[in-house]
């Protein structure tokens, strides 16, 4: 049950009618194990046999599996061979650069020479493939009707940057991981049919690690979900991620979406919003040193007067579920003197008392029976780590 709630008989579901995404292949494979184990302590041998053919994998995994079962419904041949990450941002750089060079020479793009004289030639290559390689945001770009000159240049060869990444792509019959996903999307906004069909296999579309999604992806959640219609009789949605721990920018992920599907589900009635408060790796003193120290912080706005934009994640308390927990201080501080000024120590100053003072303590912890093996020193740069390893080794720990 979620937020004790529970499925009622007559709409049981099979694993069939269930699709379950997540971001690397790594995490697919752990979800797809536990599945299997799970289904088989239940008695449920013949699904956990099924679990490998089930729609469980990654998001490219997903849609690569739309476009084949569609693959005649789509407006263009689909590519046969997915790019990889590097192959894809080679293709982008490569494409940038046959761009450019072509402008140069026929002179026809107005506002390019604006453009250049401000950034280097490699600054405007690089923001041209980073642009082309996001199509879904090049066309939100391209509608905004604030763009000076040079910003119109640089869309312009974004543009044609990502032309000739697609008459490559088609060349190769290749995909890169944003055309996959662009095509999924438009095949489902655009062939209803399609859509429809998709609803009646997927009754539940399980997206973990939703704060990682881009606006491409979340559009594909919807397109199947419909939330806004009201209709029971669409794919439902199940969302799961946290903000805090979005890490795929790279990937175009934007913490917005979340933001606003949050949004939509608790201002517009798509659906409930259930808070995942308990934490099963952390003890409650770590925890509540966190909320003391860092919630006051982390739950301000950057902007008071404007209140709390999008980008911005509210901090949430955590309550510690840890079987071991223990009410006994986990944290503690290892405080430096004032230097003469009456000032705080920094630099080598600070870590000529700093490094013997941890060393110390870590000594103090191993003859006290901890391993070496479970203590680590987490540094702000590089730098001091040699004087840790030096100052550890004399005291016998390596």
């Amino acid at each position: 049950p979620v937020g004790g709630q529970r499925i009622p008989d007559t709409e049981r579901l099979t694993l069939r009618d269930v699709a379950a995404v997540t971001f690397t292949n790594v995490a697919a494979a752990d979800l797809q194990r536990k599945l299997r184990v799970a289904l088989r302590a239940a008695g449920r041998r013949d699904e956990a046999h099924q679990v490998n053919t089930a729609r469980i994998g990654t998001i490219h995994a997903f849609c690569g599996r739309i476009l084949r079962e569609f693959a005649l419904q789509l407006p263009r041949r689909p590519g046969l061979v997915l790019l990889e990450e590097a192959e894809s941002v080679a293709l982008a750089a490569e494409s940038a650069r046959e761009a450019l060079q072509s402008a140069l020479e026929h002179s026809g793009l107005p506002g390019l020479d604006a453009l250049l004289s401000e950034f280097s030639v490699e600054d405007v290559l690089r923001f041209a493939a980073r642009i082309a390689a996001d199509s879904s945001r090049l066309v939100q770009i391209r509608q905004d009707d604030g763009l000076d000159r040079r910003e119109r240049a640089l869309v312009s060869l974004a543009e044609r940057t990502l032309m000739l990444m697609r008459e490559r792509l088609d060349e190769r019959s290749a995909l890169d991981f944003d055309a996959m996903i662009a095509l999924t999307r438009d095949l489902l906004r655009d062939n209803a049919a399609v859509r429809r069909v998709l609803q009646r296999r997927v009754r539940v579309l399980i997206v973990d690690e939703f704060q990682d999604v881009d606006p491409a992806q979340q559009e594909i959640a919807y397109l199947l979900g419909e939330p806004e219609s009201g209709r029971t009789e669409t794919t439902r949605l199940l969302l799961v991620g946290d903000p805090k721990q979005r890490i795929f920018r790279f990937r175009r992920a934007d913490v917005t979406v979340w933001t606003r599907v949050r949004r939509d589900f608790e201002g517009r009635g798509f659906g409930a919003v259930h808070e995942l408060a308990e934490n099963f790796r952390s003890r409650r003193p770590i925890l509540a040193f966190v909320d003391a120290v860092l919630g006051p912080e982390l739950g301000a706005p950057v902007d008071p007067a404007a209140g709390r934009a999008d980008y911005e994640v509210d901090y949430a308390p955590l309550v510690a579920c840890e079987p071991n927990d223990t009410a006994e201080p986990c944290v503690e501080f290892l405080t430096l003197p004032q230097g003469e000024d009456g000032k705080a120590l920094a630099g080598d100053g600070a870590r000529s008392i700093e490094v013997p003072a941890v060393a110390a303590r870590v000594n103090e912890l191993v003859a006290a029976g901890t391993s070496p093996g479970d203590i680590a020193i987490l540094l702000s740069a590089w730098a001091p780590a040699e004087e840790y390893r030096r100052v550890l080794g004399t005291l016998g720990i390596a």
